[in-house]
């Protein structure tokens, strides 16, 4: 009997199916710079990748705490070389046909991905996205899609150039950085973050690259969508981390 009512129930809380579907308008490599955070918050240069993305209610009825949670998956020949998270973007509804536009950012600290990009031929990268969202019934769900970047021939020479930049940097201002790694050392954290400060001030001066434009585009046949029942939701909600949510940024 209780089996029978919980079929039921799971039933009646799917009959509304909302559909928060993700398209992709741009994306773009930051002009590089030096930074600083945890384990050990010693500078090192990076870039923060940005992808900017449309989400539409193509289903129906409202969609409800919708968490995105991306993953750029770096490739190269066919291998799995690293991989950039981010952390969760989380809307909190989506009425039917509501549309809005967001980004979403991630930081590369290794410069995996230009790596990727420049060095080889056969780009495999993507950005993995996984969405869990629920209707206003408490029925759960939870869509994956994959991304690619289509890369032009002038893009790419644009990716070479900020690459050079990038591994360049580590030796052309290490004495700056052996000075602010040192400050971290002897816990003078006030004047370590002045230094890193006053460091990409000269940087920024010195060395000119602008921000790398490039488009990313659903990789066909990735797209899924499924319901979860109450327990897989909220294992899902603990491997993405959602419990600390980072707020929307809408555009």
């Amino acid at each position: 009997m209780n089996r029978q009512l919980d079929e039921m129930r799971t039933s009646r809380n799917l009959q509304s199916r909302p559909l928060p579907f993700l398209s992709p308008i741009n994306g773009y490599l930051e002009k590089p710079k030096f930074w600083t955070g945890p384990p050990d918050f010693k500078a090192h240069i990076g870039y923060g990748l940005f992808f900017v993305f449309s989400a539409e209610n193509i289903g129906q009825g409202p969609a409800i705490s919708i968490d995105i949670h991306p993953t750029l998956l770096i490739d190269a020949k066919e291998k799995l070389v690293d991989k950039l998270t981010s952390a969760i973007k989380n809307i909190d509804s989506l009425k039917e046909r509501e549309r809005i536009k967001f980004y979403l950012m991630l930081v590369d600290e290794k410069i995996s991905f230009v790596k990727a990009i420049v060095n080889h031929e056969r780009q495999l990268s993507a950005l993995k996205i996984t969405s869990l969202f629920r209707n206003v019934l408490g029925g759960c769900f939870k869509t994956n899609a994959l991304y690619y970047c289509d890369l032009k021939n002038t893009e790419k020479e644009k990716f070479k150039t900020c690459l050079k930049i990038l591994q360049n940097a580590e030796i052309d201002y290490a004495k700056e950085l052996q000075a602010q790694h040192k400050l971290i050392d002897e816990k003078r954290e006030e004047e370590a973050y002045r230094a890193i400060t006053e460091l990409n001030k000269k940087f920024s001066s010195e060395v000119h690259c602008e921000k790398v434009p490039f488009e990313f585009k659903l990789w066909p046949g990735t797209f899924e969508v499924k319901p979860l029942t109450e327990e897989q939701y909220q294992k899902e909600l603990e491997t993405i981390g959602a419990k600390h949510r980072a707020a929307t940024l809408c555009i």
